[in-house]
């Protein structure tokens, strides 16, 4: 229904209806030329109420007024509305209108092999800086620059030449590396797991789960500890985060709720506000959204499960054809996304649990996020390039080859551009191509069912 009423059929005949409604033709003879009278009483100011001195007259006028209902007022009886202009250029959404034109733009080379750190986690800081955790785990800050122009971040018309510098210090490290503090593999984790990282949106500090059960928070600037707090009974093997919560999932077969800060009061997590039970194996994966209040986990063997966060009451448990490794919540139409790296799918779930849509990526997916409009799903992995797909179908609209290796992270910021980490530790920067003339397409969608 929204895309047939924002559609092109909707938008060429809108002055017509006006005209009907609002305009020219609402009375007079272009009303009666286009059919369109109705009984006298329904227009406006052609009776008076307060003038007709009989009380059962005006009671009857009154109910024949409240029986027939009211025409608008004429807003424009002069002459024809204008049709519509035809939309200006999707200068702020490049994404959903032309994604071909991204390209890269600027990119950091990682380390050798032998040495590479894999990027685990980005985030963007408040005042623009790109942080990134590798594996080891150690944190490093990263300056990143957009291209801007007076329409908007970008424009898809033809340049005269691409501004100075334009690739060049896009993107480069602002700082030396952190090394977070890690207790070190613990049983059954090997030495080369990373541990599971998160950063707390809407904080300045990043949440580390340790082999040792301990939740670790550290700030961003410095690396130093900020909080430690150590409530589950086994090692934490992932956690999520969103506006003002963390949530922990841990081999105990549990799943911990943290509060990091409300209406902009900013603390690290202490103590657990709630235990989140159902799973009856080891917490494989977990996701949070904070505008659904719910709280999306996987436990080995494929069990997925549903709880409130505020109440961490358990919804319910949705079957899963294989056991997920990574988990995603697309809040604005609602929907659950789950991969697996033993059938190499995506599947998309209703919140009522029943399957939307799967797709086999053949690649082992590392990162997903869903765009801030709940149109388009963006992956990285194994594969090496970026995907970008319909939320809906899952189908891919457009990939791109990186030529980078193994891709790791990925963040889409608000400019539309993104980012993306690689397996030797390297960082990629894709904008729209300001030299480039596109014509301007909207994507088709697919209908959720």
């Amino acid at each position: 229904m929204r895309e047939a009423l924002e559609g092109p059929h909707a938008s060429a005949s809108m002055h017509q209806w006006i005209d009907l409604v609002f305009g020219c033709k609402q009375r007079g003879p272009a009303a009666v030329a286009a059919d369109n009278t109705f009984y006298y009483l329904t227009y406006e100011d052609m009776v008076d109420l307060d003038r007709i001195a009989d009380p059962v007259q005006r009671a009857a006028v009154a109910a024949q007024i409240r029986h027939f209902g009211q025409t608008p007022s004429q807003l424009f009886p002069r002459r024809p509305h204008p049709p519509r202009r035809p939309p200006p250029a999707p200068s702020r959404w490049p994404l959903l209108h032309a994604p071909e034109c991204l390209r890269v733009v600027a990119a950091l080379p990682g380390a050798r092999p032998s040495t590479a750190a894999p990027v685990t986690a980005l985030a963007l800081g408040p005042d623009g800086t790109l942080h990134a955790v590798h594996a080891a785990p150690r944190l490093a800050a990263y300056r990143w620059l957009a291209h801007r122009t007076e329409a908007g971040p970008f424009t898809f018309g033809q340049t005269a030449a691409e501004p100075a510098g334009a690739g060049q210090g896009l993107l480069e490290p602002c700082g030396a590396g952190l090394t977070l503090l890690d207790p070190g593999p613990g049983p059954g984790v090997t030495p080369t797991q990373a541990p599971p990282v998160a950063f707390l949106p809407g904080t300045r500090h990043v949440a580390l789960g340790g082999a040792d059960a301990t939740l670790r928070c550290a700030w961003v600037e410095s690396g130093a500890p900020s909080a430690a707090a150590s409530y589950h009974q086994d090692a934490i093997t992932c956690l999520a985060a969103d506006e003002g919560v963390v949530v922990t999932g841990s081999r105990d077969a549990t799943l911990l709720v943290w509060e990091t800060g409300a209406r902009g009061v900013e603390r690290a997590p202490r103590r657990p506000r709630a235990t989140l039970h159902g799973h009856p194996s080891p917490v494989v994966a977990v996701a949070v959204s904070s505008p659904l209040d719910l709280v999306l986990s996987a436990s080995a063997g494929g069990t997925l499960l549903l709880h409130g966060l505020r109440d961490a009451r358990l919804l319910r448990s949705i079957p899963c054809p294989a056991t997920p490794a990574l988990l995603a919540v697309a809040p604005g139409p609602g929907v659950l996304l789950t991969h697996s790296h033993a059938d190499l799918a995506i599947h998309g779930y209703g919140l009522s649990g029943q399957r939307l849509a799967s797709v086999e990526v053949y690649e082992r997916l590392a990162d997903m996020q869903a765009s801030p409009d709940g149109r388009l799903l963006l992956t990285v992995g194994s594969g090496g390039g970026l995907a970008i797909r319909d939320l809906a179908t899952l189908r891919v609209h457009l990939k791109i080859a990186l030529h980078a290796g193994p891709l790791t992270a990925l963040v889409l910021t608000p400019e539309q551009c993104v980012l993306v980490g690689t397996r030797s530790g390297g960082l990629i920067l894709l904008a729209p191509d300001l030299r480039r003339t596109v014509s301007p397409r909207p994507l088709r969608f697919g209908d959720w069912p």
